[in-house]
C-alpha cells in the first residue's frame, strides 16, 4: 500500500481501503482513519455493513493472535485484514452516519471477547493524549 499526503488517493488492500477525500464526513458505510490530527497525513477507509464490517489488525498475518483472528472472522463474521504500517498511528477519524469505529489498544482477548478501548460515532479531528497513536486494530460497524 502506498499512502501520500495529497487530498485524494487510492490504495488497494483486498477491498478494505478505497478512495479517500477530504470531505466533511466519511462516505456512507465507512470509517476513515487518519495518521495526523485534523484529518491530515496518510488515510485509510475501513468498510462497515449491517452491524458487522471489516477489522484491520495492525500487524502482519503471521503475528496476529490466532484466537483473535478466529473470534473476529468465525464468531463475529468480520472480514479481517492486516496492515502493520498503521500500528499506533491513528490521530483522527471520520465516521459515516450510522457507523461506529472501534479502536483497540490491544490484540489480546479479554473474557472471550475483544474489548474496544475507544469507540467513536462521529467525526473526531483530534484524539486526546490518552488515545492518540495507541490503536493496534480498527473495526468499522455500520447499521
Amino acid at each position: 500500500i502506498y499512502f501520500s499526503s495529497h487530498a485524494r488517493y487510492e490504495c488497494d488492500l483486498s477491498g478494505v481501503f478505497s478512495t479517500i477525500s477530504n470531505a466533511q464526513t466519511a462516505s456512507p458505510g465507512t470509517c476513515e482513519i487518519y495518521r495526523d490530527f485534523d484529518y491530515k497525513g496518510a488515510s485509510g477507509n475501513v468498510m462497515g455493513n449491517q452491524q458487522k464490517g471489516d477489522a484491520v489488525i495492525f500487524t502482519d498475518q503471521a503475528n496476529a493472535p490466532a484466537d483473535l483472528v478466529g473470534f473476529l472472522s468465525n464468531k463475529v463474521g468480520y472480514r479481517v485484514f492486516y496492515d502493520k504500517s498503521w500500528n499506533n498511528s491513528i490521530s483522527s477519524v471520520k465516521v459515516a452516519a450510522g457507523c461506529t469505529v472501534e479502536l483497540h489498544g490491544s490484540l489480546k482477548m479479554q473474557q472471550g471477547s475483544v474489548m474496544p478501548f475507544k469507540s467513536y460515532t462521529s467525526d473526531t479531528p483530534r484524539f486526546n493524549a490518552a488515545d492518540n497513536d495507541k490503536a493496534q486494530m480498527v473495526i468499522c460497524r455500520c447499521k
